[in-house]
């Protein structure tokens, strides 16, 4: 998974639908699936929660599917200071932890709203630029570059190497495939 399943989650104050999505990924563990979660930019301080939960949390990771090398990550800019500090700081945590949750969680919601249509708005050809310079330094050490945020999903090819951008959740029941050797995007409407 490549976050933002959990927007704005609080420890204190948990949304019954992601109760509903927690419960799920444990039945999924507890068949012997190993579950990763990597961070997007609107969660707030999960780590913990999640880690207890049995599954693995991280900012990115690189492992070998089949004969792949791959590097997972939700975006490829990572968070800014600002985002560090609210999102996974201790002192951003106890900061929102002071403010009302219902509050919180409508601001979070309208962070989210507003975060999407500042990237429908900004200049596509400048965010692809960043995309691909940042894609060519990783296709360097890795076969399949796997990103969600963009809100584009795609699989584009170069030198051998693939960048895939996963669907949104939130539009689609879209999840990316690897099977028999041949990386799919599966869009499924709900």
């Amino acid at each position: 998974m490549v976050g933002d399943i959990f927007d704005f989650y609080f420890e204190y104050y948990i949304p019954k639908a992601y109760s509903e999505v927690m419960q799920a990924l444990i039945q999924l563990m507890h068949k012997g699936t190993k579950v990763y979660y990597v961070l997007g930019n609107h969660e707030m301080y999960p780590v913990e929660r999640f880690k207890s939960m049995g599954l693995w949390v991280g900012d990115r990771i690189a492992m070998d599917i089949g004969t792949n090398k791959v590097f997972i990550a939700h975006n490829l800019e990572g968070l800014s200071w600002g985002q560090k500090f609210m999102l996974r700081s201790k002192a951003g945590h106890l900061l929102s932890s002071i403010v009302p949750r219902a509050t919180l969680f409508e601001a979070g919601l309208l962070w989210a709203k507003t975060s999407c249509l500042w990237d429908r708005l900004r200049n596509r050809r400048r965010m692809w630029s960043k995309i691909e310079a940042n894609w060519a330094t990783l296709r360097k050490r890795y076969d399949v570059v796997v990103v969600g945020h963009y809100h584009t999903p795609c699989i584009k090819e170069k030198n051998g190497s693939k960048l895939i951008i996963l669907p949104v959740w939130t539009k689609s029941w879209g999840y990316l495939r690897y099977e028999d050797g041949e990386w799919r995007l599966i869009h499924s409407r709900r």
